[in-house]
């Protein structure tokens, strides 16, 4: 048992580090701010959406903010599941010692006690189903945002590469193969560059 935890462990630092390597590629090749982010745990989604944020800047035109929605949601999405889970675990913990007390002291109190344990265990059932909520939307958002990557990287066949995303590990695969197209970006402007070269030869002549 204790080395397939291991095992796990070891697998998500693999997987973490890949889809690092590949969101530092494509944020440094596009001189995107902070691109070093790309190594952070749960900050490596600001970077996701900002690379996502800017091909939609580039291509559509359009201004996108997913840099902001990923990382947001699965802060308040996991820190309200957490929060919940630790919250059921006391109500369960303090239920069962008062259940003992009530039994050795013969206390009459028993019928608050167990109204009070089912008014907490409603609410932290509310909180565990908005965190639910929360995390789903993180799910969608990053697939959004995973979309527009590979559309921006590969313009072909980026839908089904998102729909494939939603399973465990396949998009670490895709950002990997992925991290050096910019199939789906503008070419570069060397219009610009052909005149003030020509412009600077006249000069010299």
């Amino acid at each position: 048992m204790r080395y397939m935890w291991i095992g796990m462990l070891l697998i998500v630092i693999f997987c973490h580090f890949c889809a690092a390597n590949a969101l530092y590629c494509i944020s440094k090749r596009r001189q995107l701010k902070a691109s070093w982010l790309a190594w952070i745990p749960v900050l490596q989604l600001w970077t996701l959406g900002n690379i996502a944020d800017h091909y939609q800047r580039t291509v559509p035109g359009k201004k996108s903010y997913l840099r902001f929605c990923v990382p947001v949601l699965t802060i308040c999405g996991g820190a309200l599941f957490c929060y919940s889970f630790v919250i059921m675990m006391a109500l369960v913990v303090a239920a069962a010692l008062g259940g003992l007390s009530n039994m050795f002291t013969g206390s009459p109190d028993a019928g608050e006690v167990s109204s009070a344990f089912q008014q907490g265990i409603l609410e932290t059932e509310i909180c565990m189903a908005v965190a639910c909520v929360l995390i789903i939307l993180q799910r969608l958002v990053k697939v959004l945002s995973l979309y527009q990557i590979y559309r921006s990287c590969k313009p072909e066949k980026a839908l089904v590469r998102a729909l494939c995303s939603v399973l465990p590990c396949v998009p670490v695969v895709q950002l990997h193969l992925l991290r050096n197209c910019d199939e789906g970006m503008p070419a570069p402007d060397v219009t610009e560059d052909f005149i003030s070269c020509t412009e600077s030869e006249d000069l010299e002549i």
